[in-house]
C-alpha cells in the first residue's frame, strides 16, 4: 500500500482533496479515461525511475548506459501496469455486485422485474449501488458496456454454444475496453495529420493535448487531484493492431467502442444496426473495415444520423473487401446525392460490389436525380438477387417511373423485390406487370401500400397491374396489402391468378368486403390454382355499391354495360366467357342483344386467356343455357339440381384445409367468421364433414354455421337433415329452422305465390337463385311446347311485380337483374305447370280433417297456417268446391294469398266461378295482380264479369283480346259499361265510342291507357267452342266434356240488389224455379217471359216489396239482368240464372252448417242450438244482423259470407237472428243436399206452437 499512498499523494499536484460526497450530482462525476491518463502521467513524472530516465536521456548518448535506460523503461511499464491493477481492485467488489444483478436479469430466471425494460432495470440497480458505493454513477458507461456484454454473451451461448474458454477471453477483452470509455464530446484536439474527412490514419506519433487543471470541470477519478499535465505521448500506431487503432481513435474522440465480434476478429460480418451512430462513430471504424479482407455482410440499419461525410469514406473503405461483400443494409440512412452516386458506381464497377446479393435501402430517401443512375447500376449488376426499396420514393409519380421500373426488371438474377410504401402510378405498374411476363427469375414481390389512389380515377392503378399477372409464370410470393383494393380488384385477381403458380398471397387491410372475398375464396379453392397460403386479415370490411356490376358465380345472367377501358369490366367479360366454357355453352347463345361500336367478334383464347378488346363500350344480355331434358321437363326438383346445385363452386378436397385454416385464424373475431360463412353460403357447396369440422373448431358458432350454410350442404334433403341434427339443444334447432324456413318450406313442384326475400340472408339468397333458375327452366318448357306468352310484360318471365329495396325494378325482364347481396327482393311467381284434370283429389272425410287441422280454433297464427298450407300444397289436388271451403277458414285479407298458392292445384278450372264468388272486388283484384289477369280470366263463365285493365302491361292487353274475341263470336253488345282512358287523358265510353273489332288481335290493342269493361254474356248466345278454345289456349290444359258438364254458377255480388230481393221472393213461394217460370209464363205460355208478364205475375204474388208503381223500376232491373241479349224476352235458359244464384245461396248456408258440424262436436245430430251461447255471449236471445256477422268471425272463427247468411236466416226480415233460425241449417248436416227450398226442416215443423214466438212467415230455406 506504500506505492498506492505514494500515488495518491503526488506533491506536484498539491495537497489531497476531499472525496466527493455520495450525494454529489452526476454532472460532477469524473471522466474515466481523462482522469486515468492525468493520474498516470503525474505519477510517472514524479517517480524516481522516471527522473533517472530523464537525466539519462538529457546526457550525451556516448556517455549514457544503455542498460540503465532499459531498466528504467521496464520499471515504468511495470508501474503503469501496477497502477491499473490497483484501480481495478478498487472496483472489484462493485463489479461483482453489478454482474450478479445483470446476469440474473438477462437469464430471466429469478429476477422479479424481468418484464421491465432493460434500461429501467439498469438505472434501478445503479441507484441501489449508489447508496452503498459512491463511485456508482461514475461507472455509467462501464455498466452499459457490461449489459451489452452480458446480452451478447447470453445470445451467443444460446445460438453458437461458445465454450467457457472463449467466453472468458471475450469477457476480458470487453472489460478492458470498458475501462477506456469517456463521455461524448471531450475537449481533445486531434493530433496533427489526422484528416476526419478522408479517415486516413498516417503512421506517425500522436500527441494528445490534455486540458489544464483550471479548465477541468470534473474532479479526477480518484479522491485526490493532481497538477496540470501538458501532454501525453502515446505509442506509435504502427505497433497497434486494427482493433488497437480503433480503440485509439475512440479514446481520442470520446467514442464509445462498438461491441461487435468483427472487432475481435471472430466474424466477417459487421452489424451496427439501430445504434444511433454518428459520422464520428463510423469514421472510427474505418481502420477495422479497411483491414477486413473477407467482409461478408454489413448492416448499418436504423442509423438515421449518418450523412455523406461518413458514408463516402465508408464506401471507399469497402474497396478492400468489395469483391467479397454479399449483403449490404442501409435502412433508414440519410444518403445524399453524392453517396447515392458513389453507391451506383460501386454497383456498376468491376472492382466494386460484384458479388453483392442483397441490397437493403429501406426508408432511404433517394433523391430524384439519382433514380435513373441507381436503377441503371442495378440493371447491369449480375449477382443481385434481393433488392429492398421499401419507402424510398424510388418510383414516384412522374415520367421517370416507367423507365426506372424497366431498368430494375432488367437485373438478370433479381429474385426478390420490395417496392412497398412507395407511390407508384399507373404507367409504372403497367411496366412492372409487362416486365413480369418476360422475367423468369423474380419469385418474390412486395407491393404493400405501393399503389397511388386518385379521387378522380374510377380504376385503381393496382388493377392494371393485377390484370397483367395472368401472363406471369415465375412469381411465387406476392404481397399487395394496403392498396385500397375492393371487390373489383378481387375479381381481377381471380381472373388473373386462376392458372398461375403463385403460392403465397398477402391481401391484408384491403376493403374487399363480402363480394371481394367471394372471388378470393374461389381462387384459393380452385382446381388449377397454385395458391396455398393466403393472408387476408382486415379484408372483411367494405362492400359494393347498390348499382354496381357484380359477378354472380352461380347464375351470372343479367344485363351488362361494360366499359372495356376498365380492367374490372374486361375481367368481368372474361369471367362470363369462362362461365360459358364451364357449362359447355356456346358464346353466341349466351351473349344476346349485343351492342358495340363497330363489329364485335367473340375473343379467342390464347395461352389460356381470352383476348378481349381494350377499348369501346359493350352492352349485352347474358343468359346461361340450362340443361334441359324433354323427358323430365316437369320434374322441377331435378331441374334445380342440374342447373343450380351443379353450378355452385365445389372446393377441391386438398383445398378444404385452406378454408379451415382461414376459419381458425378468425377464432377471436366473430364478425370475420360471420363474413366467411356468408361468403361460403353464396357460392360454395360444402360437405357435411366440413360442416362438422367447423362446428368442432368453434362450438359456440354452431348456430351461425348451420344458419349460413344449411342451404349449401351437399347431398340433398337427407344431408341437410343430418346437419340440423348437430344442434345440441331444441332452442338452437328452432333458431336454425327459423333462419332457413323459407328455403326448406319451398317446393319447386308448386312454386306459385308471393315471395319476400332478404338477400343478406344466405338461405333467402339461395332461394332467389333457385327461383331464377326455375324461371328460365319454365321459359324453355313454354318455348318447346308452344305455350302462349302470359307474362306481365310479354317476355315469358314468370316473375311479376318485382321490387328491390321497396322500389320497382327499372327493367321488365329478370334476366337483366343481377342479384345484389343485401336489401329485400319481393315478387310474385306464376308457374306454367297445370293439372291435366285426371289427378285424384281428397275425398270428403279426408278433406274435412284437413280443414279442421288448419282451423283457427287450433290457436294457430294465420300466417303460420298459410306457410303450412303452402309447404304441403304440392301434394294436394283440389276441386273448385273444396278450394271454396278452404278459403272460408281464412280472413278476407289472406284469401288472395291462399288462392294464389293453390290456384294451379285445382283440377276443374272450368268451375272456377264457385270459389271466385268467395272474393270481394278488392281481394280478387289482389289475386289478379299476384297470379296474372290471364290466370284469373273466366274463360267458361265470363257472365257479369267486370275488370279494370292497365294497357301498359302485356297480359292485360291479352285480356282485352280474349274479351273482344268472345264478343265477336257471341255478341259485341256483351261488352258493356266500357270506360277507356287514353294516354292523353281522353275518356271514352259506349255512348260516343264503338269498340274496334281489330282488338281481337293483341298487336292492335293500345299499349297505353286504362280500361274498365263488363262482359254480360248469356247462355242463349254462348259460343261454347270459342270459350273452350280460349280455355285450352291460355290455361295449357285440355277441357273434357261439353257445356252440360260445367257446374254453372252465379255470384250474388255480381247481381243487383233488386235481383237478390226477387230471388228471396221466389224461394219463399215456389218449390223450384221451373215452377216459378211456369207460373209467370202461364200453363199454356209461349216459353218466354216478357216484361209485362213479369210485372203482372210478380204483383199478383202479394209481396209488398214489389207492389205499386214504385215496384215497376225494380222489376225492370230484374228483367234487364235476366235478358242479357236485350231481346225483350226471357227464355228458360236465361231464367236458369236464378238457379245459379240459388246455388250460391245454398253454398253459403252449407258452408256454415258444415263448419259448425266440423268444429263443434256438441252441435252435431241436429243440436245446432247448442252453438248459440257461443255466439250470443250477452244472453240477449237475438242479435242484430251486423252484430251476428261480427260474432261469427270473432267468436266462432267463421270467415264465410256471414252477411248473406244473416240475411237469409232472418226469415221475418226484421233485422234480427235468433237461435231458432239456426235450426234451419240441420238439413245441410245430414246427407246430400235437397233441392226443395219451400219446406221447413221436419224437426222445425214438429215443434210445439208455443215454442214459436210470433207469427213468422215461411222460411226462405
Amino acid at each position: 500500500m506504500s506505492e498506492t499512498s505514494e500515488i495518491l499523494t503526488d506533491p506536484d499536484i498539491g495537497s489531497p482533496q476531499k472525496s466527493p460526497s455520495p450525494s454529489s450530482s452526476e454532472d460532477e462525476n469524473p471522466s474515466g479515461v481523462k482522469d486515468f491518463l492525468q493520474r498516470t502521467a503525474a505519477w510517472a513524472r514524479s517517480h524516481p525511475l522516471s527522473q533517472q530516465v530523464k537525466r539519462d536521456d538529457s546526457s550525451s548518448s556516448s556517455e549514457s548506459d544503455p542498460g540503465v535506460r532499459m531498466k528504467g523503461r521496464a520499471a515504468l511499464r511495470r508501474a503503469v501496469k501496477e497502477r491499473k491493477a490497483i484501480e481495478e481492485m478498487r472496483r472489484e467488489s462493485m463489479h461483482g455486485k453489478l454482474m450478479q444483478v445483470l446476469t440474473s436479469f438477462w437469464t430471466r430466471d429469478q429476477h422479479p422485474d424481468w418484464s421491465v425494460a432493460a434500461k429501467d432495470i439498469l438505472r434501478k440497480h445503479v441507484d441501489q449501488i449508489q447508496d452503498t458505493c459512491r463511485e456508482a454513477k461514475r461507472l455509467k458507461h462501464t455498466c452499459e458496456a457490461l449489459v451489452l456484454l452480458c446480452a451478447e454473451d447470453y445470445q451467443t451461448r444460446l445460438k453458437n454454444k461458445v465454450d467457457d474458454v472463449q467466453k472468458k477471453q471475450m469477457w476480458d477483452d470487453y472489460k478492458a475496453r470498458a475501462l477506456l470509455q469517456v463521455p461524448q464530446q471531450p475537449r481533445i484536439v486531434p493530433y496533427t495529420g489526422y484528416d476526419p474527412k478522408t479517415a486516413q490514419t498516417p503512421r506517425q506519433r500522436k500527441v494528445v493535448k490534455l486540458p489544464k487543471s483550471g479548465e477541468r470541470n470534473q474532479p479526477p477519478f480518484t479522491s485526490r487531484t493532481r497538477g496540470a499535465v501538458g501532454r501525453l505521448v502515446l505509442l506509435d500506431q504502427g505497433q497497434l493492431s486494427p482493433r488497437g487503432k480503433y480503440l485509439q481513435v475512440c479514446t481520442q474522440h470520446g467514442i464509445r467502442p462498438a461491441l461487435e465480434p468483427l472487432m475481435a476478429g471472430q466474424s466477417n460480418n459487421l452489424s451496427m444496426a439501430n445504434q444511433n451512430l454518428t459520422d464520428h462513430d463510423v469514421l472510427a471504424l474505418l481502420p477495422v473495415i479497411e483491414d477486413a479482407q473477407n467482409l461478408n455482410a454489413v448492416n448499418f440499419s436504423g442509423n438515421s444520423r449518418l450523412s455523406d461525410q461518413a458514408l463516402i469514406p465508408l464506401f471507399r473503405a469497402f474497396s478492400t473487401s468489395a469483391a467479397t461483400l454479399r449483403h449490404l443494409s442501409l435502412q433508414g440512412v440519410a444518403m445524399g446525392p453524392a453517396a447515392q452516386q458513389m453507391l451506383a458506381e460501386l454497383l456498376m464497377s468491376r472492382a466494386g460490389f460484384v458479388k453483392l446479393a442483397s441490397l437493403d435501402l429501406r426508408e432511404v430517401s433517394l433523391q430524384r436525380k439519382g433514380f435513373q443512375s441507381l436503377a441503371q447500376s442495378i440493371a447491369q449488376h449480375r449477382g443481385l438477387t434481393d433488392l429492398n426499396l421499401s419507402s424510398t420514393g424510388f418510383v414516384p409519380c412522374g415520367p421517370d417511373g416507367k423507365t426506372c421500373i424497366s431498368l430494375l426488371m432488367q437485373c438478370p438474377q433479381l429474385s426478390k423485390l420490395d417496392l412497398s410504401w412507395n407511390c407508384l402510378d399507373t404507367p409504372a405498374l403497367l411496366q412492372l406487370g409487362q416486365a413480369l411476363s418476360s422475367r423468369r427469375a423474380l419469385q418474390h414481390l412486395n407491393l404493400a401500400a405501393a399503389a397511388r389512389r386518385s379521387s378522380t380515377d374510377r380504376d385503381l392503378p393496382i388493377e392494371h397491374f393485377l390484370e397483367l399477372l395472368a401472363m406471369n409464370r415465375a412469381l411465387l410470393q406476392l404481397d399487395i396489402s394496403m392498396n385500397h383494393m375492393d371487390y373489383r380488384a378481387a375479381l381481377i385477381l381471380e381472373d388473373a391468378l386462376e392458372r398461375t403458380c403463385i403460392r403465397t398471397l398477402s391481401l391484408k387491410d384491403n376493403p374487399l368486403g363480402q363480394t371481394g372475398l367471394r372471388s378470393i375464396l374461389r381462387l384459393l379453392c380452385g382446381k388449377e390454382s397454385g395458391l396455398c397460403f393466403l393472408s387476408m386479415s382486415g379484408c372483411y370490411r367494405g362492400g359494393a355499391e347498390k348499382e354496381a356490376k357484380i359477378f354472380n358465380f352461380v347464375n351470372p345472367s343479367g344485363r351488362y354495360e361494360l366499359d372495356l377501358t376498365s380492367p374490372y369490366d374486361r375481367s368481368l367479360l372474361r369471367m362470363l366467357y369462362k362461365k360459358c366454357e364451364r357449362i359447355g355453352q356456346a358464346a353466341t347463345s349466351a351473349f344476346q342483344e349485343v351492342s358495340f361500336k363497330g363489329p364485335f367478334h367473340h375473343p379467342e383464347k390464347k395461352d389460356g386467356r381470352y383476348q378481349v378488346p381494350e377499348t369501346g363500350r359493350l352492352n349485352f344480355t347474358f343468359a346461361c343455357d340450362w340443361r334441359f331434358n324433354d323427358e323430365e321437363c316437369w320434374n322441377y326438383g331435378r331441374a334445380i339440381h342440374l342447373n343450380w346445385t351443379s353450378h355452385r363452386f365445389f372446393p377441391r378436397i386438398h383445398k378444404t384445409a385452406q378454408l379451415l385454416h382461414q376459419w381458425r385464424l378468425a377464432t377471436d373475431d366473430p364478425e370475420t367468421q360471420t363474413t366467411i360463412l356468408e361468403v361460403l353460403g353464396k357460392d360454395f357447396v360444402v360437405s357435411s364433414a366440413l360442416l362438422r369440422e367447423m362446428c368442432a373448431l368453434q362450438p359456440d358458432q354452431l348456430p351461425a354455421v348451420l344458419n349460413k350454410l344449411m342451404h349449401c350442404v351437399n347431398g340433398g334433403i337427407s344431408s341437410q337433415y343430418l346437419a340440423m341434427m348437430m344442434a345440441p339443444t331444441v332452442k338452437t334447432y328452432l333458431r336454425v329452422v327459423d333462419s332457413v324456413k323459407k328455403l326448406i318450406s319451398w317446393t319447386p313442384e308448386n312454386p306459385t305465390g308471393n315471395y319476400y326475400l332478404d338477400l343478406a340472408n344466405p338461405a333467402d339468397f339461395a332461394l332467389s337463385e333457385q327461383i331464377l333458375v326455375l324461371n328460365h327452366w319454365e321459359i324453355m318448357i313454354e318455348e318447346n311446347l308452344g305455350y302462349v306468352d302470359s307474362s306481365q310484360y310479354g317476355n315469358r318471365c314468370h316473375l311479376r311485380n318485382m321490387c328491390y329495396a321497396g322500389r320497382k325494378l327499372p327493367f321488365q325482364d329478370v334476366k337483366q337483374f343481377i342479384l345484389p347481396m343485401s336489401d329485400s327482393f319481393s315478387f310474385d311467381y306464376v308457374s306454367c305447370k297445370r293439372p291435366n284434370g285426371t289427378e285424384p283429389t281428397l275425398d270428403v272425410d279426408e278433406f274435412q280433417k284437413f280443414l279442421k287441422s288448419l282451423a283457427r280454433r287450433n290457436s294457430l297464427d294465420t300466417k303460420l297456417r298459410l306457410q303450412v298450407l303452402r309447404s304441403v300444397g304440392w301434394l294436394l289436388y283440389l276441386k273448385a268446391y273444396q278450394l271454396r271451403l278452404l278459403l272460408g277458414i281464412f280472413e278476407d285479407e289472406f284469401r288472395s294469398i291462399c288462392a294464389a298458392s293453390l290456384l294451379f292445384r285445382v283440377v276443374d278450372m272450368q268451375n272456377e266461378k264457385i270459389f271466385r264468388c268467395a272474393f270481394d272486388a278488392t281481394q280478387f283484384s289482389l289475386l289478379q295482380k299476384s297470379v296474372g289477369y290471364l290466370a284469373c280470366f273466366p274463360y267458361i263463365q265470363p257472365e257479369q264479369w267486370t275488370v279494370d285493365l292497365d294497357l301498359t302491361q302485356y297480359d292485360q292487353r291479352r285480356v282485352v283480346q280474349c274479351l273482344w274475341t268472345l264478343a265477336e263470336k257471341e255478341r259485341m253488345d256483351n261488352l258493356t259499361q266500357i270506360v277507356y282512358l287514353s294516354a292523353e287523358k281522353v275518356q271514352l265510353n259506349n255512348a260516343d265510342w264503338v269498340p274496334p273489332i281489330s282488338w281481337c288481335s293483341v298487336e292492335n290493342v293500345p299499349t297505353s291507357g286504362h280500361m274498365k269493361v263488363t262482359y254480360r254474356g248469356g247462355k242463349d248466345i254462348m259460343s261454347w267452342p270459342t270459350r273452350k278454345k280460349l280455355y285450352e289456349q291460355f290455361t295449357h290444359g285440355q277441357l273434357q266434356g261439353s257445356s252440360a258438364d260445367v257446374n254453372w254458377w252465379s255470384s250474388l255480388k255480381e247481381a243487383p240488389k233488386e235481383v237478390v230481393q226477387f230471388l228471396q221472393l221466389l224461394l219463399r213461394r215456389f218449390k223450384d224455379f221451373d215452377q216459378a217460370f211456369t207460373f209467370i209464363d202461364g200453363v199454356k205460355g209461349n216459353g218466354v217471359i216478357n216484361l209485362k208478364e213479369l210485372t203482372e205475375r210478380v204483383q199478383r204474388m202479394g209481396y209488398k216489396e214489389f207492389q205499386g208503381a214504385a215496384a215497376v223500376p225494380l222489376i225492370q232491373k230484374v228483367f234487364r239482368f235476366l235478358d242479357p241479349d236485350n231481346s225483350g224476352s226471357i227464355s228458360r235458359k236465361e231464367w236458369s240464372t236464378m238457379s245459379d244464384l240459388q246455388k250460391e245461396v245454398l253454398q253459403q248456408l252449407e258452408e256454415f252448417a258444415i263448419f259448425l258440424h266440423r268444429e263443434f262436436p256438441f252441435a252435431r245430430d241436429g243440436k245446432l242450438q247448442n252453438v248459440w251461447p257461443l255466439i250470443d255471449r250477452g244472453g240477449l236471445g237475438k242479435m242484430p244482423r251486423k252484430r251476428f256477422k261480427a260474432a261469427l268471425q270473432e267468436e266462432l272463427g267463421f270467415f264465410g259470407a256471414a252477411g248473406v247468411l244473416a240475411e237469409f236466416l232472418d226469415v221475418d226480415q226484421k233485422g234480427f237472428v235468433c237461435a231458432e233460425d239456426l235450426l234451419q241449417l240441420r238439413r245441410f248436416t245430414r246427407g246430400p243436399r235437397s233441392h226443395s227450398f219451400s219446406e221447413l226442416d221436419p224437426e222445425t215443423i214438429k215443434r210445439e206452437p208455443t215454442q214459436r214466438k210470433g207469427a213468422r212467415r215461411k222460411s226462405v230455406i
